[in-house]
């Protein structure tokens, strides 16, 4: 309960928490599009694997707080370039 009341008042919070679910399902769905024509990644030109809503959702919120502990990566190009927008609007939330 005490957290929903400070999501509740807190206006970037919430902007924030929505941001993260938007780019989850994104992250999802591209992923899903680069399984099924056999997208191969630009480090080790491999096929990507699909990966699951938890997967997505934890990949999204350690880019949305920056913090980053390299154990999820962004593997294709396109997947970059949804990072760097996710990166970007957070920067506008921000400023």
């Amino acid at each position: 309960m005490f957290i929903y009341e400070v999501i509740k008042k807190n206006i970037k919070l919430r902007t924030q928490f929505i941001v993260v679910i938007i780019f989850t399902i994104l992250y999802w769905l591209v992923r899903k599009i680069e399984t099924y024509y056999k997208i191969k990644s630009s480090e080790t030109n491999k096929e990507v694997e699909p990966i699951n809503l938890f997967d997505a959702f934890y990949f999204s919120l350690l880019t949305q707080t920056t913090v980053g502990y390299n154990n999820v990566l962004p593997r294709t190009i396109l997947t970059r370039l949804i990072n760097i927008i996710q990166l970007m609007s957070i920067l506008f939330i921000y400023i």
